[in-house]
């Protein structure tokens, strides 16, 4: 209809998953965040703001929204995402989004609230309605390669495991060291079938921050990944502890925006608050996939 907008996510990664040209919310603001004037012309000829993944938008970005909405009242945001996930890491202050009185003046006071789940079976969104109160002995608990931890410490423990199985059945395999300044990193070994996890954004290697890869083979000195648009990168080895981790199992707060789609395991269940169960539960998109372990 000749309208104009802009699509934000609070994330790359979730600003390539939507695609259409959206960008950050980091990017969009980076020249305008603390001058008004600025800001009132790169928003002149805009009709609507899309933002996605909303969960994991900061105060401080709603608080930006709203000057926006001030300064030019007729701009429409349409703000899409699953507000039961858990909230952004480190905001400046805590509050309940959902109902809180910026939402209801970006949005007109709209809200649909949707009640069929298209990532995940009727049976797994059944169980995301309560899921203080899930039966866990109807529920596998088997450790699958495919793993969400809530403690870092579990991460670096499975992954370090299924390296070492899945290694020795490897045709090829280096080993690298972990970072020295990173507490998080862990020595690797690297061989085809590996999955990775970006540790970071290193947009000149088009490389966004948790996008998922998986080693496709390597030689002394390189190592040839895809990624989850079947896109190929060439990397250094010794640059691979820098940019992933190993991803067979993976944090909470970095599986949001995933799905899961073959067998897996939620570990350390009894250590997660509601948002946590929930956000690590709806990764699933069966629940013949889904396993829990208590500890």
């Amino acid at each position: 209809n000749g309208l104009k907008y802009v699509t934000l996510a609070p994330t790359n990664k979730a600003a390539r998953q939507i695609g259409n040209k959206a960008i950050t919310i980091h990017k969009f603001l980076a020249k305008s965040f603390n001058n008004i004037k600025t800001l009132t012309n790169k928003i002149e000829h805009i009709d609507y703001f899309i933002v996605d993944e909303i969960s994991m938008v900061k105060e401080i970005f709603y608080k930006v929204f709203s000057t926006i909405k001030t300064l030019k009242p007729s701009i429409q945001f349409i703000m899409a995402g699953d507000i039961r996930q858990i909230p952004p890491p480190c905001d400046r202050i805590e509050f309940d989004y959902k109902d809180a009185l910026v939402f209801h003046e970006l949005c007109s006071s709209n809200r649909i609230e949707l009640t069929k789940c298209r990532r995940s079976d009727k049976d797994i969104f059944n169980l995301s309605l309560d899921v203080d109160h899930i039966d866990l002995s109807k529920i596998p608990q088997k450790v699958y390669s495919t793993s969400i931890s809530y403690t870092n410490h579990t991460r670096r423990e499975v992954n370090t495991r299924f390296m070492a199985e899945y290694s020795k059945k490897a045709k090829s395999c280096k080993e690298v060291k972990k970072l020295s300044w990173d507490k998080q990193s862990q020595d690797m070994k690297i061989y085809p079938g590996l999955p990775l996890i970006a540790r970071m954004n290193a947009l000149k290697l088009d490389i966004a921050n948790n996008e998922m890869f998986k080693v496709e083979s390597l030689t002394d000195d390189e190592v040839v990944l895809i990624g989850e648009s079947n896109k190929k990168l060439t990397i250094h080895l010794e640059q691979i502890p820098r940019l992933f981790y190993p991803a067979y199992c993976i944090t909470i707060h970095r599986c949001q925006g995933s799905s899961i789609n073959t067998n897996g395991t939620i570990l350390e269940w009894n250590l997660l608050d509601t948002r946590l169960k929930y956000t690590a539960l709806t990764r699933f998109t069966k629940l013949e996939y889904l396993n829990i372990i208590r500890k």
